[in-house]
C-alpha cells in the first residue's frame, strides 16, 4: 500500500497545492488543481530508482486522499524487458491497444527514452522502472513478463535476474526467437520454480512490432489462455479473418515454427534476388 502524506504547499504555483512522497517508492507526487478544491491529476516525478510516464485522475478533495490504491490502478497488466528497437515498439503497441504496461532495461537511458516516446505518442499508459525488483512488483498477479532479449546467454541472465522477484503462477514469455531446444530447457527449469513459460516467435521487424506483428506462441497453454486477450489485439489484423496469432502447441513449438517461417522467408528472398 502506498500512503500519501502532506509535505508542503507550493505558494509559487497556484495550481500545485502540495507535494507528497509515496512511502517506500522513492516517488515524489505533485497534486495539481484546476480550482481551489479539486485535485484533477497527480504528476509522478521520478526518483533515481523509478520512472513513470503520464498522469492519472484523482478527483476529490485532497484531504480525503489517503492511499494511491483508492484512486489509481498502481499495477499494470503486463511487463516487458529489453528495450531495443523491437522491444520499445512492441511495448508501445501493447500500451496503445489499451493494456497498461511496465518496462525495464539494464541501460537506464532506454527506459527513459521509451517513457518519453509513450508521452509523445498519446500519453500512453506505459511505466518505466530502473531496477528489476520495482519492475516485477509493479505488475498485477499473476505476473506476465515478456522478454525481447537477444537469443542465447542473455536470455538466461534475464530470467535469473527477474525470477528472483517472481512468484508461483507468474509467467515468462520469451519473444527473442530462440532455438527451440533452449526454450524447452528453460521451460523445464522455470516449471521447477512454479513459473509458467511461453516461447513466442515474433515476425515483422521493428515496424511490425509497433503496428502489428505475426505471433507464434508455444509452451504453457495455461499461460497462453491467461494472456490471450493481449496478443489478439496486438498482432497484425487482417480484414475478414482472424488476427495473426495462434497457440502453436507445447514445449518449444512456437520457436520451432518461427525457425521454419524464417527458412521459407529467406529462401523466397534468395529466389527473388536471383531472378
Amino acid at each position: 500500500m502506498v500512503r500519501i502524506t502532506q509535505r508542503s504547499f507550493q505558494a509559487a504555483d497556484p495550481k500545485c497545492v502540495m507535494e507528497s512522497r509515496g512511502r517506500g517508492t522513492g516517488l515524489l507526487l505533485k497534486f495539481i488543481l484546476v480550482d481551489s478544491s479539486e485535485i484533477t491529476r497527480v504528476e509522478m516525478i521520478p526518483r533515481p530508482c523509478i520512472r513513470f510516464g503520464g498522469c492519472c485522475d484523482l478527483s476529490g478533495n485532497y484531504n480525503a486522499v489517503t492511499t494511491l490504491e483508492e484512486k489509481m490502478e498502481a499495477q499494470t497488466r503486463i511487463g516487458l524487458a529489453d528495450l531495443a528497437a523491437m522491444g520499445q515498439n512492441l511495448a508501445l503497441n501493447i500500451a496503445e491497444k489499451g493494456f497498461p504496461i511496465s518496462v525495464h532495461n539494464r541501460t537506464i537511458s532506454k527506459v527513459d527514452e521509451t517513457v518519453e516516446r509513450a508521452k509523445k505518442e498519446g500519453n500512453l499508459h506505459l511505466y518505466g522502472f530502473h531496477d528489476p525488483e520495482s519492475f516485477v512488483h509493479s505488475i498485477k498477479k499473476p505476473r506476465v513478463i515478456t522478454m525481447l532479449v537477444k537469443a542465447g546467454p542473455p536470455v538466461d541472465d534475464t530470467i535469473k535476474t527477474l525470477s528472483v522477484y517472481m512468484e508461483k503462477g507468474d509467467c515468462i514469455i520469451d519473444g527473442g526467437n530462440e532455438w527451440h531446444e533452449n526454450t524447452e530447457r528453460r521451460q523445464k527449469a522455470t516449471e521447477e520454480k512454479g513459473l509458467l513459460y511461453l516461447g513466442m516467435g515474433v515476425s515483422g521487424g521493428k515496424e511490425g512490432a509497433q503496428h502489428g506483428p505475426l505471433l507464434m506462441p508455444g509452451g504453457s497453454i495455461e499461460a497462453y489462455k491467461y494472456i490471450e486477450d493481449i496478443p489478439l489485439k496486438v498482432a497484425a489484423q487482417v480484414p475478414d479473418t482472424s488476427p495473426c496469432v495462434t497457440y502453436i502447441g507445447k514445449g518449444g513449438s512456437g520457436n520451432f515454427v518461427k525457425m521454419v517461417h524464417n527458412g521459407i522467408e529467406h529462401g523466397d528472398m534468395q529466389l527473388i534476388a536471383e531472378a
